[in-house]
């Protein structure tokens, strides 16, 4: 399996990470069955946290959020359908505002389809960080 996910690291390296100082290797990289196992494997790594997550959005969320007592899951309402989620400046307002510690969102949404692009996904990956 250490090869299968240094191969990954790679593809990632190649794709996104080219000019970029800090590169992933193989640790950066785990493979699963599926997108609850994920959810699951990551939920369990994380300790006592708020994270938030969209509905309408991956019913897998909120089933993941309640297994573990240490995550307080806290929902931020998709308003409008037909938009991408929310604007960046209400998602730092609502962000800061519940105190989370993390945020769970699918990119395009899920089931919407809708997704966050350009200068408004940088804004989201700026507040997250």
């Amino acid at each position: 399996i250490r090869e299968l996910r240094e191969k990954i690291a790679n593809y990632y390296n190649t794709l996104y990470r080219e000019h970029k100082s800090s590169q992933y290797t193989y640790e950066n990289v785990c493979v699963v069955p599926g997108g609850r196992a994920g959810l699951t494997r990551v939920m369990a790594a994380l300790g006592d946290i708020s994270v938030g997550f969209f509905t309408p959005d991956y019913t897998a969320y909120q089933q993941a959020l309640g297994l573990f007592s240490r995550i307080t899951p806290s929902v931020l309402l998709h308003r409008n359908v037909n938009e991408p989620l929310m604007a960046s400046s209400d998602f730092r307002f609502e962000a800061g505002g519940r105190g989370l510690g993390a945020m769970l969102l699918s990119n395009p949404a899920n089931p919407t389809g809708q997704s966050i692009e350009g200068d408004e996904l940088e804004s989201y990956v700026e507040i997250a960080r």
